[in-house]
Parts: C-alpha cells; structure tokens; sequence
C-alpha cells in the first residue's frame, strides 16, 4: 500500500525531512543568540545595581554609626597627616575636672589631644558586603562640625563615595576660626 496522497510526499509519515530539522535548528540558534544578547547585558546591570545598593547600605550603616558616637561630641580635629581617623572630645557632667572662670562662666579645660578618643573606619564594625570595605576621610572636618567622605571600594576600585557632616549639639566659643591642637 502507498501513503503518498495529494496533499504532499510526507502524509502519514513519522518523522521530519532534514530540510525541516536544519530551519528548526537554525531559528533556536537565532533566537538563542537573541536572548543571550539581551539577557547577559541585564544580568550586568543587575550586579552593578546591586553592588551599589549593597554600597549605599554600608555608608548608611556607617553614618549612623558615626553620628550615634559622634552626636554628644564636644571639639573635633582630624589631623591632616591621618585623615582617615578623627579625633573627638565628649563633654562631660558636672564636676569638671579642670575648670577655668572667666567672666562670670565657667569653662571646662580640654585635656591633651592625644587622651581624646578617636574612631576611625574600623571601629565602626560596618558589615563587609560582597568583598567591599570602608573608608573614611575626615579631611574637611572643623572644631565644630565633622565632615567625613564614606568611600566604598571593591578591590581598590571605588564603588560609591557619600559625605555626610555631623554638627556639634553644643554652642560654644573657642578663639579663633578652629580648635589646633593643645
């Protein structure tokens, strides 16, 4: 019996003429190389986004790190030969330690610089995302007022930088533009 019809040579037939086979192989890889294009850009763009997210997050963490320490501060002063470390002066409560009178006020004596605490980077225990860390850089700090670049790198390549300024909470006067050191 013949299973040749009118309608063409392979009616009833099983299987695909090679003809057929090698276009369906041909589109797939055409259109593979379509969503290869498209999808390998995107998952670029979604690492970096979430890199920077990620990077956001730890100056964040780290700002308010800073500004919960930094909040009750006093006097200020980055060295400019460390400018990656602050240091800082908390005023105390009554009774001061060393007290001068001037004028009917009562001033509380800054002890040495050297015996004010200081933070840097490191103190802050920022959590470490996808091999980034944290710096800091008080280059533009004042007596008064903290000005600290937060610069996020991966691999000595900078991811996002953010700088924030933490003002002292107390009003008070000192000789002079800034406070150099004692």
């Amino acid at each position: 019996m013949d299973n040749r019809s009118s309608k063409g040579n392979m009616t009833g037939s099983r299987g695909f003429t090679l003809l057929e086979t090698v276009i369906a192989l041909a589109i797939t890889a055409v259109v593979t190389v379509f969503a290869i294009g498209f999808i390998r850009p995107q998952i670029g763009l979604y690492n970096e986004f979430d890199q920077l997210s990620q990077a956001k997050a730890m100056c964040a963490e780290a700002y308010v790190k800073l500004e919960k320490v930094l909040r009750y501060g006093y006097v200020y002063h980055a060295d400019p030969d460390r400018p990656d470390e602050l240091a800082y002066y908390i005023r105390k409560t009554e009774p001061y330690e060393s007290v001068h009178e001037s004028d009917g006020s009562v001033y509380e004596m800054l002890p040495p610089m050297d015996k004010w605490p200081r933070i840097a980077a490191g103190d802050l225990e920022v959590e470490e995302m996808d091999g980034m860390t944290l710096e800091l850089d008080f280059g533009g700090t004042t007596s008064r007022e903290v000005r600290a670049l937060l610069v996020v790198k991966k691999e000595e390549e900078q991811v996002y930088e953010q700088e924030v300024v933490i003002r002292s909470m107390y009003d008070y006067e000192i000789e002079g533009d800034d406070v150099v050191g004692w």
